[in-house]
């Protein structure tokens, strides 16, 4: 009997305890993620692109307030409307992962601009910090971009990582009139949690495996010296009132919407999980969600440009 009871806190102790030391060890990796570097040979695929629409790239540096070099690019569209759109990229990526994104809007008349945010792609910088710096580099990139362009209305998009970023500068940026978000995660906590199981069962990493969320958002704490608890999005959304339209969002609607079928229970979830005092446009899902194939929400995110900057 003894041995049977030895036995079964073992299997219930030792992976909350593997758990716990795995976090520990990712809380640097979180704060370093793989970084895609910017080849010639993304560049060239880049610039077929914009020749097939008849746009050519502009480089477009800016140096954030801690001394970091933020690079990356202005695209001006062919027929031009005025409006210049923010494009922000996944985690682990480069600016290359939204030019599908930047190629439906400069063919819909709005020009862009494409940064590689922070310890990412060309960019310098030593942590990606999902939201807590890169929402005050935002502040000075649109400066620049207003002292040599004058945007007539200013966007932003975003895609996972790029989605909170968004959200999180809209917050603090009022010149952002309007976001769209894809694949946002909710918080810090509960996109670890997320990660933790496997992003598929999110509820082994609120339970059994929650020990090694503790400790890689603890030392991840630690090292940056940031409070996990405000990079938020779901507490950005609510910080201004600003026009959003939200896609594949955190907090489990999709997978409701999945199972049940029923969109009116899956908007009363969103409100619920989510703290809004902004209108929340619409929301959209998108085919093999998860990054990089924005095809379903680009009607709607014209739509929803269109509509914002004809209230102004």
């Amino acid at each position: 009997m003894r041995r049977l009871i030895r036995i079964l806190l073992i299997i219930l102790l030792f992976p909350p305890t593997l758990a716990a030391v795995g976090g520990w060890r990712a809380g640097p990796s979180f704060l370093h993620p793989i970084k895609r570097e910017l080849t010639p040979e993304l560049v060239r695929n880049a610039d077929v692109t914009f020749e097939q629409m008849g746009v050519h790239r502009n480089s477009f540096d800016v140096r954030a307030s801690d001394g970091v070099l933020l690079r990356g690019w202005k695209v001006g569209a062919a027929k031009p409307n005025g409006n210049w759109v923010l494009v922000y990229h996944g985690v682990a990526d480069n600016r290359m992962g939204i030019l599908e994104h930047a190629r439906m809007l400069l063919l819909a008349g709005y020009s862009v601009v494409m940064m590689d945010s922070r310890a990412h792609g060309a960019s310098e910088g030593a942590i990606a910090t999902y939201g807590w710096l890169e929402r005050n580099d935002t502040r000075l990139i649109v400066d620049a971009l207003e002292s040599s362009e004058h945007p007539k209305h200013l966007f932003a998009l975003g895609e996972s990582m790029g989605a909170g970023i968004a959200l999180q500068s809209a917050a603090i940026e009022p010149r952002i009139e309007a976001v769209v978000a894809e694949a946002s995660f909710a918080n810090i906590r509960e996109a670890s949690y997320d990660y933790a199981g496997l992003r598929r069962y999110p509820w082994l990493g609120k339970t059994w495996l929650s020990p090694g969320t503790w400790t890689m958002i603890y030392r991840g704490e630690s090292l940056a010296g940031f409070p996990a608890s405000q990079i938020s999005p779901e507490l950005a959304a609510g910080a201004r009132g600003f026009p959003m339209s939200l896609g594949n969002f955190g907090g489990g609607c999709w997978d409701f919407l999945r199972l049940t079928g029923r969109t009116s229970r899956c908007w009363s979830k969103l409100q619920a999980n989510w703290k809004f005092t902004g209108q929340v446009i619409g929301v959209f899902r998108t085919p093999g969600s998860g990054g990089g194939r924005f095809r379903g929400g680009a009607r709607l995110e014209r739509r929803s440009f269109r509509g914002v900057a004809g209230r102004r």
